[in-house]
């Protein structure tokens, strides 16, 4: 896996990325994931504006095994850690000198997860809008859908061949409680 260190992501003839500083991207498709979504976004709104950019990296590992999601013949936890699971956000907004001059807050979440059921997004959501104003049109969660990662209980709860037991459904709900 390589490293890219990237002092900035993408700038356009007409528009200027500010205020970013330098992040590390660990794997290339990241960041072309991340131009792609630049270029889209900002050839649907004014070319001419200026977009203040954030991006984050949390470490979403679990610290004790737990039954991985994505195969029904699954009976037993993991039994180790081969790589590290993430969530990584990217939020954006276009840039004013101050508050009443600042563009809405779109934001994108990147989940290393097999599947999100729409009730966690929703309690997710209402967590951020306690603290930014950002409308659910502007709020998208995706997933890696890797079938190495915990077994979301919200999430494709007939899966399994053997059920999970109580003990294990209560440390899988609270893996992915908030």
């Amino acid at each position: 896996m390589s490293t890219i260190f990237v002092d900035f992501i993408l700038e356009f003839p007409a528009t200027r990325l500010l205020r970013i500083e330098t992040i590390m991207i660990q794997e290339l498709r990241n960041g072309l994931l991340v131009a792609c979504l630049l270029i889209v976004t900002c050839s649907s709104t004014s070319m001419a504006a200026n977009w203040e950019v954030g991006l984050s990296r949390l470490d979403i590992t679990p610290t004790e095994p737990l039954r991985l999601s994505g195969y029904g013949n699954r009976t037993k936890p993991f039994e180790g850690i081969d790589t590290p699971l993430n969530v990584r956000c990217m939020a954006m907004r276009t840039a004013g000198n101050n508050e009443k001059e600042q563009g809405l807050i779109h934001i994108l979440l990147s989940v290393d997860t097999i599947g999100f059921p729409a009730e966690l997004t929703t309690e997710i959501l209402k967590l951020v809008e306690k603290k930014h104003p950002v409308s659910r049109e502007r709020f998208v969660i995706c997933c890696t859908h890797s079938h190495t990662t915990p077994h979301i209980p919200r999430a494709l709860v007939n899966i399994f061949t053997i059920p999970v037991t109580k003990q294990e459904d209560e440390k899988l709900l609270a893996y992915s409680n908030f």
